[in-house]
């Protein structure tokens, strides 16, 4: 399965739109820091979309990771570690 077949989508411009869409009703996006080698393109997207739409980005660092990409270094809100009480604080903080 492709990125683009999760969205139900045949192109590029197609899924940004859904991505877009999906966007615009958060208060905030998260960002898992190291699925962005695999998806790179698509969170450049999403992390740009959110700041236009000037939305909160909350950066997760997944446990054992030493080193976060600087796209989402400079663009975070906040960078969190991987453990659920921090992440909640922090969709609290920024998302409700």
């Amino acid at each position: 399965m492709t990125f683009l077949s999760r969205f139900n989508t045949k192109t590029k411009t197609a899924l940004k739109e859904q991505l877009t869409q999906q966007i615009r009703g958060c208060n905030a996006i998260i960002v898992v820091s190291g699925m962005y080698t695999l998806y790179s393109e698509w969170i450049d997207y999403e992390i740009n979309e959110a700041i236009r739409m000037n939305k909160p980005i909350i950066a997760i660092k997944p446990w054992g990771n030493e080193r976060v990409p600087l796209k989402i270094q400079n663009n975070a809100t906040v960078l969190v570690g991987w453990n659920s009480a921090s992440l909640i604080s922090t969709i609290r903080n920024y998302a409700l």
